[in-house]
């Protein structure tokens, strides 16, 4: 099964394909064209613009959702530069294969889908789902400041709630079919074995790994 990975772009307001030689030389021309000082500072409809224009030019595709059964999440540890980077990886499957989305566990959007896969893993396991984001700008105090906000519609094409915070810190519900590597133990704990009763957010935060 063909198998690729990608991750959301916030410039691009998008999803591309990571370590694509096309979609590298893309935001390299696009971040040369934009400037450093302009580029670090994010979303802008006008950054947008050329990103998207500097993907098409060079052929690297780009995706506003990606759609697939929900058949896995998990946090993995990447190295870069000497420092330990924390991923959120949800797999999708379809009949053209198979995707990974990644994301920093530390990024807006990786805390916002958590809360909507608390949801979805419960309701929706093995079930086809299309995960997307958009950038919503707000003016506060004359300034500008920038929202990614996750989405993630079900089966039936209605966007999966949220978990309220109240039942994430709670206690939790039944697993829905999901189930948890062990080995993801908080630090004193004897048994490796999670406790299943728990939202699939909290196992994520934990380290753990779900699938269907």
């Amino acid at each position: 099964m063909a198998t690729r990975m990608m991750q959301r772009n916030n410039l691009a307001d998008a999803f591309v394909l990571v370590n694509d030689e096309q979609t590298n030389a893309a935001l390299k021309a696009a971040r040369e064209q934009i400037g450093d000082a302009e580029w670090k500072k994010g979303y802008s409809p006008e950054n947008k613009a050329m990103v998207r224009d500097a993907l098409k030019e060079h052929g690297a595709r780009y995706e506003q959702a990606l759609k697939g059964n929900l058949v896995g999440v998990q946090v993995a540890e990447t190295q870069a530069n000497g420092e330990t980077f924390r991923k959120l990886r949800v797999t999708l499957e379809n009949e053209a294969g198979r995707t990974i989305l990644s994301a920093d566990m530390g990024s807006e959007f990786a805390q916002r889908l958590i809360t909507k896969l608390d949801t979805a893993t419960r309701e929706h396991a093995g079930g086809e789902v299309s995960i997307g984001a958009f950038a919503k700008q707000t003016e506060r105090d004359d300034r500008t400041f920038v929202d990614h906000v996750a989405t993630m519609k079900g089966p039936d094409g209605q966007e999966v709630p949220a978990t309220p915070r109240a039942l994430r810190e709670g206690q939790g519900a039944g697993g829905g079919g999901a189930k948890a590597d062990a080995g993801c133990r908080d630090e004193g704990q004897e048994d490796p074995e999670p406790d299943r009763r728990q939202h699939p957010g909290e196992l994520l935060r934990r380290g753990c790994r779900w699938s269907v």
